[in-house]
């Protein structure tokens, strides 16, 4: 079956940008598809089923939900020197993902644009960010070691899911919105 999947035995009809996302990465962006197999004789190539929709499904491709954060709530006030961070996991088709998780935690400026510094935190490590890499359960705990977190002031957490093998697409770059509290 493998050797009737190459691409001179199959037709892809989509748009030249589809393509050319399929050819690099190896995957169907999101979106509706239909797969249709017609089976034609292997020497001379004369059909012998009927031409599309018999032979067709219709499906949906959607990329993995990046996580979400449920605590500490956003807005919320924190009370304890070791607060517990928890977010949902991503969520889709992961088979055959490793998804890992690193938490972003930036104490803001009085004023500070939450998501423009978290941003800044994630893609060139500005505001001085605390992260933790490679969390492999949806939760870290803040440990005796890790900076004591201010009682007046205001922070903002973001957590960023990854698939270490590759396989699965996350929405928005696996990046979850941004807390504060």
């Amino acid at each position: 079956l493998l050797d009737f999947l190459d691409p001179p035995n199959v037709d892809l009809i989509a748009p030249q940008s589809i393509q050319s996302m399929v050819a690099q990465t190896g995957q169907l962006p999101e979106g509706n598809y239909s797969l249709c197999v017609r089976a034609v004789e292997y020497t001379t190539g004369t059909p012998l089923s009927a031409e599309a929709p018999s032979g067709c499904i219709f499906f949906p491709i959607t990329s993995a939900t990046p996580p979400l954060l449920t605590s500490p709530l956003c807005e919320d006030s924190i009370t304890t020197p070791w607060p517990i961070f928890t977010w949902t996991p991503a969520v889709g088709m992961l088979a055959g993902a490793d998804i890992r998780y690193d938490l972003f935690l930036v104490k803001l400026l009085p004023g500070q644009n939450a998501v423009e510094a978290m941003n800044q935190a994630m893609d060139y490590q500005a505001n001085n960010p605390v992260i933790r890499r490679g969390l492999m359960v949806p939760n870290y705990t803040w440990q005796p070691y890790d900076p004591v977190l201010a009682t007046n002031a205001w922070y903002a957490a973001a957590v960023v899911a990854t698939d270490l093998n590759n396989q699965v697409v996350i929405q928005n770059n696996g990046r979850s919105e941004v807390c504060t509290f």
